[in-house]
């Protein structure tokens, strides 16, 4: 037992001395990392080529505006300078490592293309450049040929002219030149023939022809044959009608000569329409003036006084005069003196001093001549209507006894009737079936619209006379 306990402390000292050495180890190594991009176009990505530890971890940090980079080591330019990316390598059982690497953001060279142009004097032609980003133009002798903002050289007189061509760039592109000559010289026609080819249109004719049909073989001829045979029948003298036995015959003669009796008799009655009222228009009173009473200072006059001629308002005046003088004189008899007399009378009974004239137009009166009637139904006592069982109507009796015996003259009669006859059409069948004959197969016609024309033109478009 003693031995034991003695042993354990030696064999756990032994083990600390061991493993001592390897977390010390551990802990000091470093992650080993390289990196390098080398330089980026603005605009461009470019991953960047790193050599690390097996199994380490490598995340990424953009360090300025210059660059962008994404998780997987992807660095975008974004503007020209120097762009700094952090790359950060980790991996368990090592020390983790920071790396900051440089990478140079570079504008893009650009190329101008144009080419060399010949132009006549009084002409134009392009010089068809181009580039990434907006060009200017530059002649070296605008006596000779001129240069607008979109390349399009004009020739002035014969000679040689340099264009240049450049671009300020942009913040992707650097600045480009490019230089072409144009050559400017005097046109001389040279013409060439040049055929016109004729101008014409396809017209497609439809197929012409016609129908035979098929052939009819008779098989039967047409014929007549009896359709009632000759006989011997009782006839009515009125209608016609036949009649195998003499019985019949009355029987229906007793019945048409029945037909025509009085069926009724009555009164005559006249309708006689509405009269309509016929009257006139009389004048009453012709249009005036009227004078009309407006009482005293016009406070208005409580008679409503008016009438037509002066002399009535001035005998309507007259009246209160007339009162106010006897209602002053009262006053004064009583004692009153002559001013107050005649205010109290004033008063009392002022005069009525105006009046205004009123125009009234004329009025006129209805008189009527013919009263209206409304319209009635008149009985003739003596005059009558007689209507026959047949329907027929008359105004007098012997009218309606002519129609009765004119129509009750119905007898037998006996009559030889003759045969009769009816057609039998012809009988057959078709033979063969009915055939489409072509007269005129379809075709398609060549019409001309212009014939064919023979030209002789120059380059320039000028055509020889």
């Amino acid at each position: 037992m003693k031995k034991t306990k003695c042993i354990l402390p030696i064999l756990l000292a032994v083990l600390l001395i061991v493993l001592a050495p390897i977390n010390t180890f551990a802990a000091t190594k470093n992650v080993s990392v390289k990196a390098s991009c080398g330089s980026v176009y603005v605009g461009s990505v470019k991953k960047i080529k790193v050599t690390a530890t097996k199994g380490a971890k490598i995340t990424y940090k953009a360090l300025n505006s210059c660059v962008s980079v994404d998780s997987k080591g992807n660095v975008k330019g974004k503007k020209v300078g120097t762009g700094k990316v952090c790359l950060t390598a980790s991996k368990k059982g090592y020390k983790t490592v920071k790396k900051t690497i440089s990478v140079k953001i570079i504008k893009r060279n650009q190329k101008i293309t144009a080419k060399n142009v010949t132009v006549n004097v009084g002409k134009t032609a392009s010089l068809g450049a181009s580039a990434k980003t907006g060009l200017k133009f530059k002649s070296s002798n605008n006596a000779v040929a001129t240069v607008n903002s979109k390349g399009v050289v004009t020739g002035k007189k014969t000679g040689t002219a340099k264009i240049t061509i450049y671009t300020n760039g942009n913040s992707v592109y650097n600045k480009a030149s490019y230089t072409v000559t144009v050559k400017v010289t005097k046109h001389v026609h040279s013409y060439k023939k040049v055929v016109i080819p004729a101008k014409t249109h396809k017209v497609k004719h439809k197929e012409k022809g016609h129908w035979v049909e098929p052939k009819w073989v008779v098989d039967k001829p047409a014929s007549k044959v009896v359709d009632v045979p000759e006989h011997d029948a009782y006839v009515c003298s009125v209608c016609g009608a036949e009649f195998s036995s003499n019985e019949e015959a009355e029987a229906h003669v007793a019945s048409e000569n029945s037909k025509h009796v009085l069926a009724s008799k009555v009164n005559k009655v006249v309708h006689h329409d509405a009269v309509a009222e016929v009257s006139h228009q009389e004048l009453v009173t012709p249009a005036q003036g009227w004078i009309i009473c407006d009482g005293p200072e016009g406070t208005g006059c409580p008679d409503h006084f008016e009438a037509p001629d002066d002399d009535a308002i001035i005998a309507h005046r007259r009246t209160y005069i007339n009162k106010n003088n006897e209602l002053a004189e009262k006053y004064f008899n009583e004692g009153y003196s002559q001013m107050d007399a005649i205010a109290k009378a004033d008063a009392e009974c002022p005069e009525h001093n105006i009046s205004h004239v009123e125009q009234r137009p004329a009025v006129y009166k209805t008189v009527i001549d013919t009263p209206a009637q409304e319209a009635w139904d008149e009985t003739l006592p003596d005059v009558y209507v007689f209507t026959c069982s047949c329907g027929a109507t008359f105004e007098s009796e012997d009218e309606f006894n002519a129609h009765v015996a004119e129509n009750s003259k119905a007898s037998v009669e006996v009559k030889h009737i003759d045969a009769t006859y009816k057609d039998v059409p012809e009988e057959g069948h078709y033979e063969g079936e009915r055939t489409w004959v072509v007269d005129k197969k379809a075709y398609t016609e060549t019409v001309v619209d212009s014939p064919e024309k023979v030209i002789y033109k120059c380059k320039c478009g000028a055509v020889k006379k």
